[in-house]
């Protein structure tokens, strides 16, 4: 089973806006072309605005119904016809007609009530879904991270931002890091001057950034956010000495992966295609990308797919491509021992599910590591609803191909275990036969287990 094969049972946002449009606007779109009153073609239509609200998903109807009439030529004046025969003007038809279509909408939520809906709230990033899937050991350091997480979010609001929450939030985090020692809690002694240097950069960045809201800058707030996120992230992971849950005893005999790691594929140019025109490297014939393997949210996917890297198998594989995906499929027979369970770790969940069903992305279930990331990794699932051991997938992720939330109609099908973090660009430029010429495990051998 491969992905992006389903978004074409979705319906779009603007295709329901135009829809609306075209509804009230009827009157106007029919209207014969002159300087006196338009004649209405067709006769009287009546639309129902609650079944238009069951379709739309409203809850109650504003409106009780929105007429179209046939309106009577008038050489002596631009007026139209209701039900009753009043004359009416032109225009206050038209105006009653947008009117009525505004009220359908009216009980759409706010910027903010779209901010924190859960399908909303899901990581964006490929760095913050890795960030997120961290067990949280120091408390301190969580709510540290759930205050930039909440000015994050705050700063996708499109007009008026809430600077004053905004503030708030980072005032808290800058309290909650001079706390050095509770900050600190749980960091081993070989790992404290690392930690120190990455808390000394949280402050620095916490200091900076209340300047920012300050001045109400959006760019600059946002960068130091992120820096300070991706400080706090890297600070978490020196105090998460394993995996915090037990893998179920019939999968121990499994490689697993009790951390991160990191593997980097180089890829070549099949004779003849198109080079690689935006490259790190500036080769024009091969070029390397970088995969973070998350061992917290997927410990037997990530653990499988770095026993693959270490016994070669990917090694002079073939890369087919479609418009939604690049896919690994190894020359090597697939073992009945490397066939893995679905494996996704719901947000909220203490440890994966394993089983063949996926998350019911629809009832609010979402996983911790998204397929909706551009650069995400999963295994692609064999027709029994299993994973494969070896065959893998990376999701380019298209936000034009996606639901009215912004998820893959894929989202909760399959177990993502990692995110290309390094060179993305590449993706698009890989073509059907390009080559895998290696793939190395280059960080995070200690933290696998056979």
């Amino acid at each position: 089973m491969r992905p992006g094969r389903s978004y074409s049972k979705g319906l779009t946002a603007g295709a329901l806006v135009i829809f609306v449009g075209l509804v009230a606007s009827y009157p106007v779109l029919h209207a014969t072309k002159g300087p006196k009153m338009r004649k209405f073609a067709g006769p009287t239509q009546t639309l129902d605005p609650r079944t238009l609200g069951r379709t739309l998903g409203f809850t109650k109807a504003n409106i009780n119904k929105i007429c179209i009439h046939r309106v009577s030529h008038r050489d002596d004046a631009e007026q139209c016809s209701s039900s009753r025969g009043r004359e009416v003007p032109l225009e206050r038809c038209v105006i009653v007609s947008l009117a009525a279509s505004l009220m359908v909408f009216s009980n759409q939520p706010d910027a903010d009530a779209l901010l924190s809906s859960p399908k909303t709230q899901i990581p964006r990033t490929a760095e913050a879904a890795l960030r997120r899937s961290v067990p949280a050991f120091n408390s301190k350091v969580y709510e540290l991270q759930k205050n930039l997480e909440n000015i994050a979010y705050q700063l996708r609001i499109p007009q008026r931002k809430p600077w004053k929450d905004m503030q708030e939030y980072a005032s808290r985090a800058r309290d909650l890091a001079q706390d050095e020692n509770g900050v600190l809690e749980g960091v081993l002694p070989d790992d404290i001057e690392e930690a120190l240097d990455l808390l000394s950069g949280i402050q620095s960045d916490l200091n900076k950034l209340l300047k920012s809201i300050d001045i109400k800058d959006s760019d600059r707030t946002s960068i130091r956010v992120a820096n300070a996120l991706e400080r706090v992230g890297n600070l978490e992971l020196l105090q998460t000495p394993g995996l915090p849950y037990s893998i179920p005893a019939k999968y121990q005999s499994m490689p697993r992966l009790t951390g991160r790691a990191v593997v980097e594929l180089v890829i070549q140019k099949q004779k003849g295609a198109a080079p690689f025109y935006v490259n790190e490297s500036g080769d024009r014939e091969r070029a390397k990308i970088q995969i973070t393997l998350d061992g917290f949210g997927a410990p037997l996917s990530a653990g499988r797919f770095a026993k693959n890297v270490l016994d070669h198998i990917y090694d002079g594989t073939t890369l087919s491509v479609d418009d939604s995906s690049v896919f690994g499929n190894p020359k090597e027979p697939l073992d009945s021992a490397q066939i893995l369970p679905l494996e996704i770790l719901a947000r909220g969940d203490l440890e994966p599910t394993y089983g063949n069903s996926g998350l019911d992305v629809n009832s609010g279930e979402m996983p911790t590591l998204p397929l909706s990331i551009y650069g995400s990794v999963s295994m692609t699932r064999l027709d029994d609803g299993n994973s494969s051991g070896s065959d893998f997938f990376i999701f380019k992720y298209n936000r034009q191909q996606s639901g009215l939330s912004g998820l893959s109609f894929d989202e909760g099908r399959f177990g993502v275990f990692g995110y290309v973090t390094s060179n993305a660009n590449v993706l698009r430029q890989i073509d059907n036969g390009d080559i895998i010429v290696s793939a190395k495990l280059i960080s995070g051998i200690d933290k696998l287990r056979e």
